[in-house]
C-alpha cells in the first residue's frame, strides 16, 4: 500500500505533465498562427501594389535593357523593328554627345547646340521644346523632363532614354511603352561607367478631344499638415493650354475643365516649401483624385 505522501507526489507529477502538454499545444498554435500571419503579410503587399496602381502615377526610371547598338540608337531600334521596344514607330531622336556635366536645357534644334544632333525625320525640329536633365554627374542622371517656351507646341513625347558608357560602348535603354514627358528616377550607363552619350527617342503626340474631367489632391508636409497657398499648375501637353489653382487653408485643391484621355504635366510651387517629385506627367481618363505633393 502506498503512503499518502507518495500518492500526493505522483498526483502532482501527473498534474504538471498535463499542464505542460496543454501549454505546449497553446504555444504551438500561437507560433503557427504567427508564422501564418507573417506569410500573409509578406504576400499581401505584392498583390495590393499591382491591384492599386493608380492611373497617372509618377514615372520612375524603368529597369534598363542593355544593348550593343551604335551611335544612332533610336534609328537602329526602328530599322531593326526590335520587338523589345514596340512603342518605337519613328526614328526621331536627339543625340547628346558632350562630356558631362551637360549644359542646361538642351534644345531640339541642332544649330543652337553644336554638341547635339537632332534627327527629326517626319517630326522635324521644334524650336520651342527642350529637354532638361537634373543633377547630372559623370556616371548618373537623377531625372529629366520636357519643357517649353511660348507658344507651347508639345508635338512629341519620349519613348526611350538611352545611356552609353565609355569606354565599353554598351548602352542602357530605359523604355517607356506608354511614352513620357518626365521621370524622376536615376539613370546610369552599363556597369556604372562614365556617360559619354545620351539618346532620346521621340514619338509623335497629339492630344485627343473628349469630355471634361477634374484633378484634385493636396499639398502637405511629411507630417501630414496641409500647406496653404501652393500653386498647382496643369499643362495640356497636346494643346499647351494651362490651368492653375491655389490650395486652400488645409492644402486641398481641385482643377476642373480638363480633357479626358489627355496627357498633362502637373507641377506644384510654393515660396517657402519645395516638394518631392514636384513635376509629374499623368494621363487622365476620368476624374482623378489623390494627386498629392509632399514637402519633406
Amino acid at each position: 500500500m502506498s503512503s499518502p505522501r507518495k500518492s500526493a507526489a505522483v498526483g502532482g507529477l501527473l498534474i504538471r505533465a498535463v499542464a505542460l502538454a496543454m501549454c505546449f499545444s497553446v504555444l504551438s498554435q500561437g507560433v503557427f498562427a504567427q508564422f501564418a500571419k507573417s506569410d500573409d503579410k509578406r504576400s499581401l503587399p505584392n498583390v495590393g501594389e499591382s491591384q492599386k496602381a493608380p492611373s497617372g502615377s509618377d514615372q520612375l526610371a524603368p529597369t534598363p535593357i542593355q544593348i550593343e547598338y551604335g551611335y544612332s540608337v533610336c534609328k537602329e531600334i526602328f530599322d531593326r523593328n526590335d520587338p523589345r521596344f514596340p512603342q518605337v514607330s519613328n526614328p526621331a531622336e536627339l543625340i547628346i554627345n558632350a562630356v558631362p556635366p551637360f549644359p542646361g536645357p538642351a534644345s531640339l534644334i541642332t544649330g543652337t547646340n553644336p554638341s547635339r544632333e537632332h534627327f527629326g525625320y517626319s517630326l522635324g525640329d521644334n524650336p520651342n521644346l527642350f529637354i532638361s536633365f537634373n543633377s547630372v554627374s559623370s556616371t548618373s542622371i537623377s531625372g529629366w523632363n520636357l519643357s517649353w517656351v511660348a507658344p507651347a507646341d508639345v508635338d512629341r513625347l519620349v519613348s526611350i532614354i538611352a545611356i552609353r558608357s565609355n569606354p565599353s560602348g554598351l548602352t542602357n535603354v530605359y523604355s517607356y511603352p506608354n511614352l513620357a514627358a518626365s521621370d524622376t528616377g536615376t539613370f546610369t550607363a552599363p556597369g556604372g561607367g562614365v556617360i559619354d552619350q545620351i539618346n532620346i527617342c521621340f514619338e509623335p503626340f497629339t492630344g485627343p478631344s473628349s469630355a471634361p474631367v477634374a484633378i484634385s489632391g493636396r499639398a502637405l508636409t511629411a507630417e501630414g499638415t496641409g500647406i496653404a497657398g501652393t500653386r498647382i499648375t496643369v499643362v495640356d501637353l497636346g494643346s499647351g493650354e494651362s490651368h492653375s489653382a491655389i490650395t486652400n487653408p488645409f492644402g486641398y485643391y481641385t482643377i476642373e475643365g480638363l480633357v479626358a484621355e489627355s496627357t498633362y504635366m502637373v507641377s506644384a510651387s510654393h515660396k517657402r516649401h519645395s516638394f518631392v517629385n514636384n513635376q509629374r506627367t499623368i494621363t487622365i481618363n476620368e476624374d482623378l483624385a489623390g494627386v498629392d505633393f509632399v514637402a519633406p
